[in-house]
């Protein structure tokens, strides 16, 4: 029987293999072919989560948002027995937010807030390598707009599937509102601990005073709480609420926000907080979201 490998004597004396491709024709498996096929991989599978995140973009409407409770009582006019506050003083409109708060909120929480739409790919990819480093979520990489539509409308938890709602509503709230309204909402809602919601309520809370008559120290105080509530209120560790105002002042000022001459002065400025019994601090849990009417600018006022 005829071997499936037959060698032919050629002209000369050379011998070639017929049915067997020589040697060096034969394909390789290289790191490099690897490399190639792993990006082909990825390209395809970012290729199709950017048509399903497009095609929810185009089809998830924006829900009704979720006021806090204590926000409804004060803007619908119901009568409450807190001695903190007056009716209709808890929500403001821009114009009432000193620039100073509105300047520290951006420059310590999201420095490129007027210059991307409502996501930063950027952030996202940084908080997408730690969390994978992690192997759970342990950074959300959060503008500005992603906090109020987490706030407006989701949950707290943290999972993939809300990170992706979370970036679509933030699109769409960058659609339908200015950077100035989305920033008048965000500090309406925000939580600001001690069962304080919005920066006039916390205002108030912290300082005794409503929000357009706070000075940029106070400003920076409170634009530093937002990140955590819990460990920055100067009411459980004054320290490192005065550390995280040190931080909120030196961005703003590395920003252009403000002199540097003035950071510094500021720096050095004692903050004087409203003095409170323990047992009411202990007592002040934040309130539970419930639903209500669609936020618009301003339109909790008229509620």
């Amino acid at each position: 029987m005829a071997s499936a490998h037959r060698t032919q004597k050629m002209s000369g004396s050379s011998e070639v293999q017929v049915g067997c491709q020589p040697q060096h024709m034969q394909p390789k498996f290289t790191p490099a072919n690897s490399g190639n096929a792993v990006v082909k991989v990825v390209l395809a599978m970012v290729l199709v989560l950017a048509g399903v995140f497009i095609t929810f973009l185009a089809v998830i409407p924006l829900p009704e948002a979720n006021i806090p409770e204590v926000l409804e009582v004060f803007v619908t006019g119901q009568n409450t027995d807190s001695p903190l506050f007056d009716e209709n003083q808890v929500v403001v409109v821009a114009d009432e937010i000193p620039d100073t708060l509105k300047k520290a909120v951006v420059a310590v929480e999201d420095k490129r807030f007027y210059k991307h739409r409502g996501i930063e790919l950027s952030s996202i990819g940084r908080a997408f390598m730690r969390n994978l480093k992690a192997g759970e979520i342990v950074e959300g990489g959060s503008t500005i707009t992603q906090q109020l539509a987490k706030n407006l409308f989701l949950t707290q938890d943290r999972t993939l599937k809300r990170k992706i709602i979370e970036a679509i509503y933030s699109i769409k709230l960058e659609m339908r509102y200015s950077k100035d309204e989305i920033l008048e909402m965000y500090l309406n809602v925000i939580y600001f601990g001690h069962g304080t919601y919005g920066c006039e309520m916390a205002s108030r809370f912290y300082f005794g005073k409503p929000v357009n008559q706070l000075g940029l120290s106070e400003a920076a105080m409170l634009a530093g709480i937002i990140k955590g509530p819990e460990i920055y209120s100067p009411y459980h560790n004054i320290d490192l609420a005065e550390q995280r105002r040190i931080v909120v002042l030196a961005l703003m000022a590395r920003q252009g926000d403000i002199d540097p001459a003035l950071a510094e002065e500021a720096k050095k400025e004692k903050v004087k907080l409203v003095e409170r019994p323990v047992s009411v601090l202990r007592n002040r849990t934040p309130y539970q979201p419930k639903m209500f009417c669609r936020f618009e600018p301003c339109c909790l006022r008229c509620c």
